[in-house]
């Protein structure tokens, strides 16, 4: 008796997981042959009688009381069923197998069909999601028979279902589009010059076919090279109209395709008319003899699409920018020989184009300003002293990011701090060497790398240990190296990754070590020294130390014994070693720990 109760249980679980939800979905009613009619009160937005749900009106229900791990329910155009497309398919789903909460996979329709659903005949499938099964290929007797996706093999896109209905057949997943092979309604790559006859586009963009011909086609279109500076044509120089070897600028085309470039000379007409291969390509121009085209390479078309016969204009907008140097928001003091004539300049401002990386450096006169025309674009700006008393000799980037429009003034301002540089070994101070008392000597060098350009700057440390220096304010990586000292390691130690100076304040560089006792080995035991490392000028081995902070490397030669002591950085390491005077341990550098780490 009690068998019998468990299979009815089972018999009635099974119809309400598989059999029920397969109706409600579908908006079919298997108690009759009569396709259902959508409720007169359907699209008010109110939950009313006969209707599953209304629009946003839901009933509370949401994917995941469908089964669903998420994602987003709506209802069906007919309000006697929900819409689970938007709804996440189980990990599960694809396998085939119906897994709970599927209600189908892939094949797997738990025995449905269009005739279990109450339709006359048709193909039933299930939805790519596992959620519901699809019924849009079902219909009743009398009715249009309404064409799949499967029917006709589309992957992607929307169809006729020759029902008078249109029906979407979904996506395209990764780089692939919708009729991308050049097939429509099937997902495929795109190959962008097209195929050879004979060869189709694939899915991954490669021409593929069995022909014996290739037939390597270059199309060509004819077009007109135009310069132009601020919309107009160029004024060429005097030179420009005497010599018909002279060019008033030159246009260049570079193949996004393949990176081929051709540069093309511009007459002093300021035209030209040339074949292409139509392709894409990114066109700039630059000045030659010309009095208002500039000499910078300036590009006027990222990605210009050259299918046909066209006219290709250059244009190089520019701007008059007065460009300023500053110290602390202050203008820098020239020093004696600034005003000793034109070959001297105050500073140096660079500006450097975003978009095509051209780089032009502007000597700025020993007033601190000087006025020039650029090209329209997106700059790094930076300063740095040439003959200045106060502007310091170091390259600082002042703008990161600066778009250039319309005429207009740019400061570059070097804000400075004075920092005192210390040197430490373990927290203490190193022992200068009895050479160190010469001012010639220093004990250590500091060097600090700005983390915004890269601009490394090396400080010689006195034999007290300190220096006192101005700086740019910026970000630094801080490193320290013993030079004339007895205990400070002529090793570059990283002591800062990441330093902020936007003060006065004291940056102490110091270098904690550890006693290491190194030990070679060749499969766990002591290698055999060969008859020459008795000799005290021969090493059993090598032992390499790489410092993955900085890459700093230092190579140990091993004794006779196996062993060596040294004091070295706490830091991480790569350690290898390789044999040398030794009769089995080979002379190969091999990687004996990838990572170790001295706290």
């Amino acid at each position: 008796m009690r068998s019998q109760t468990n299979f009815f249980t089972l018999l009635c679980l099974f119809a309400l997981l598989v059999i029920a939800p397969l109706g409600c979905s579908d908006d079919s009613d298997a108690t009759n042959n009569k396709r259902p009619q959508t409720p007169e009160t359907c699209g008010n937005g109110q939950l009313d009688e006969g209707e599953v749900c209304d629009g946003e009106q839901l009933g509370g229900e949401t994917c995941e009381s469908q089964g669903a791990t998420g994602g987003q329910l709506g209802c069906k155009s007919t309000c006697l069923g929900f819409e689970l497309t938007q709804c996440s398919a189980p990990a599960t789903c694809g396998d085939d197998t119906i897994q709970s909460p599927e209600v189908c996979d892939g094949s797997d329709l738990a025995g449905a069909s269009c005739e279990s659903l109450g339709f006359d005949r048709g193909t039933l499938t299930c939805a790519n999601n596992c959620l519901e099964v699809n019924s849009s290929g079902c219909s009743y007797e009398g009715e249009c028979q309404p064409t799949t996706c499967a029917d006709v093999g589309a992957q992607c896109g929307s169809i006729d279902n020759g029902c008078g209905e249109t029906l979407n057949c979904g996506g395209c997943d990764g780089d692939l589009s919708c009729g991308g092979s050049g097939e429509e309604n099937i997902c495929g790559a795109t190959c962008p010059q097209g195929c050879p006859d004979g060869f189709s586009c694939n899915t991954l963009g490669v021409c593929t076919g069995d022909s014996d011909t290739i037939a390597v086609n270059m199309p060509t279109a004819t077009v007109e090279l135009v310069a132009q500076v601020d919309g107009q044509a160029p004024q060429p120089s005097s030179q420009c109209g005497s010599n018909t070897s002279y060019r008033l600028g030159y246009i260049k085309l570079v193949s996004i395709s393949n990176g081929e470039e051709e540069e093309y000379d511009i007459p002093c007409n300021g035209s030209l008319e040339v074949a292409v291969p139509k392709d894409t390509y990114r066109v700039s121009i630059q000045g030659a003899h010309s009095t208002d085209l500039l000499r910078r390479e300036f590009q006027t078309h990222a990605n210009l699409v050259v299918d046909s016969d066209m006219t290709i204009t250059a244009n190089m907008p520019t701007a008059t920018v007065q460009l300023v140097a500053q110290l602390n928001g202050q203008a820098p003091q020239p020093s004696s020989q600034c005003s000793g004539g034109d070959a001297y300049q105050l500073a140096d401002i660079t500006l450097v184009s975003l978009t095509n990386g051209e780089v032009e450096e502007y000597g700025v006169d020993c007033d601190g300003t000087l006025e020039v025309k650029i090209p329209k674009d997106t700059y790094r700006v930076s300063v740095e002293g040439r003959f200045s008393s106060d502007l310091l000799r170091r390259d600082f980037q002042t703008h990161a990011n600066l778009v250039v429009d319309a005429d207009m003034t740019i400061t570059a301002n070097m804000p400075t701090a004075t920092v005192q540089l210390v040197a430490q070994l373990n927290g203490q101070a190193p022992q200068p060497s009895s050479q160190c008392a010469d001012d010639a000597y220093q004990l250590a060098d500091i060097t600090l790398t700005s983390l915004t350009n890269g601009e490394v700057k090396e400080y010689g440390v006195d034999c007290a240990g300190t220096l006192e220096v101005e700086i740019p304010k910026d970000t630094y990586r801080v490193s320290v190296e013993g030079r004339y000292s007895s205990d400070l390691l002529r090793r570059d130690f990283q002591t800062h990754a990441n330093l902020v100076v936007d003060a006065d304040m004291t940056i102490t560089a110091n270098m904690p070590t550890a006693t290491v006792q190194l030990v070679a080995q060749l499969n766990g035991q002591a290698p055999q020294p060969s008859s020459q490392c008795a000799d005290d000028a021969y090493q059993l081995a090598d032992i390499t130390l790489t410092s993955l902070t900085n890459g700093e490397v230092e190579e140990y030669g091993v004794d006779c014994d196996g062993t060596l002591e040294v004091e070295i950085p706490k830091d991480t390491y790569a350690v290898s070693i390789e044999g040398r005077s030794s009769s089995d341990l080979l002379r190969q550098e091999y990687l004996a720990i990838q990572r170790i780490e001295l706290n």
